[in-house]
C-alpha cells in the first residue's frame, strides 16, 4: 500500500530461476517470496475420491511435487525437476513432459498491490501456454499468495519412477 501510494514500482521475486536482472537492479520495492512464504499443506480428501493440497507461493515445484509423491499422490510428477517457486509456477502455468499446472491447479488466492485478497477458481485464471489472466497486459496487478491443487490416488512406485525419468532427461 506505501509503494502503490508512492507510485513506487514493485517487483515480485520467487527462486528468481527464470529471471534475468540487467545491469543497475530492479527499479523499486522487490518483495521475494522465499522460505518464510513456503508452507505444503498434507493432502485433504475431497469427496470424489481426490486429495486437496495447498502450497504457499514460496514453495518450490519440486517440493510440492515430493509431497505429493510421498502421499502416493499423482500429477505433479512432471513438476519435480521444475527449479521454480509455486506462486511463479501459477502465473507462467509451469509444466514440462506434458503436465502442466492448469492440470491440477483447483484454487488460487491473490491480494492486489492495495491489500484486496481475491480468489479464483481454476478455470477462471484462463490458464494457456506459459500464461494465466493474471499476466494479461493491462490488469491490475496481483500477486499469488496460495494455490490449491487436486491430485488423485497412483501407485507411488510409478510415481517414483516418472519423476526420476523426467529429472534424468532434463539433466
Amino acid at each position: 500500500r506505501i509503494a502503490a501510494r508512492l507510485c513506487v514500482p514493485v517487483n515480485v521475486l520467487g527462486n528468481g530461476s527464470n529471471l534475468v536482472v540487467r545491469d543497475g537492479g530492479l527499479a523499486g520495492l522487490t518483495l521475494h517470496f522465499g522460505d518464510g512464504f513456503a508452507e505444503v499443506s498434507a493432502p485433504v480428501p475431497l469427496p470424489d475420491g481426490g486429495y486437496a493440497i495447498t502450497a504457499q507461493a514460496g514453495a518450490m515445484l519440486a517440493r510440492l511435487s515430493a509431497v505429493a509423491a510421498d502421499a502416493s499422490l499423482a500429477g505433479l510428477e512432471f513438476a519435480a525437476g521444475i527449479p521454480g517457486t509455486v506462486g511463479g509456477g501459477v502465473l507462467m502455468n509451469a509444466g514440462a513432459y506434458g503436465g502442466e499446472l492448469k492440470n491440477v491447479v483447483s484454487g488460487v488466492t491473490c491480494v492486489t498491490l492495495n491489500g484486496e485478497i481475491r480468489h479464483y477458481t481454476g478455470e477462471e485464471m484462463g490458464f494457456g501456454y506459459r500464461r494465466c489472466a493474471l499476466s494479461d497486459p493491462g490488469r491490475e496487478p496481483e500477486l499469488v499468495v496460495t494455490a490449491n491443487f487436486t491430485l488423485y490416488p497412483g501407485e507411488q512406485d510409478t510415481i517414483r519412477v516418472t519423476m526420476r525419468e523426467f529429472n534424468a532427461r532434463r539433466r
